[in-house]
């Protein structure tokens, strides 16, 4: 899915990075409603999927992100940032779909890197 309808809502002539992001943001939660892991509904955040320092193209699409509480995106012992190898596994296991777009996204462009290295 690449729908970015959401960034024409904004406005404006150039929004900044912090907007976008702010507007990413709201629109993952938007569309959650809950923390995907535990179902709480306060203190929620969107955790990027692909890192958007790494793999900047998908930094805006709502489809890279899913909402996470604070305990289950940054805080707790099991959570996104410190046990990313336990939340690709949840991820696989609770969101199929979204775990095989993530890891289809990551590969094609990881080959599209070292195509560009080789040649």
């Amino acid at each position: 899915m690449n729908d970015m309808s959401w960034v024409e809502k904004i406005g404006g002539k150039g929004p900044s990075r912090r907007k976008l992001l702010t507007e990413w943001s709201k629109a993952v939660r938007g569309r959650d409603g809950c923390c995907v892991v535990c179902h709480r509904t306060e203190f929620l955040q969107a955790h990027h999927l692909i890192p958007k320092e790494r793999f900047k193209q998908w930094m805006y699409e709502v489809d890279n992100g899913v909402t996470l509480c604070a305990r289950c995106h940054k805080f707790g012992n099991y959570s996104a940032h410190r046990h990313p190898i336990w939340f690709a596994e949840w991820l696989k296991e609770n969101k199929p779909d979204l775990y095989s777009l993530t890891t289809e996204r990551i590969k094609r462009d990881n080959d599209r890197i070292a195509d560009n290295q080789a040649g």
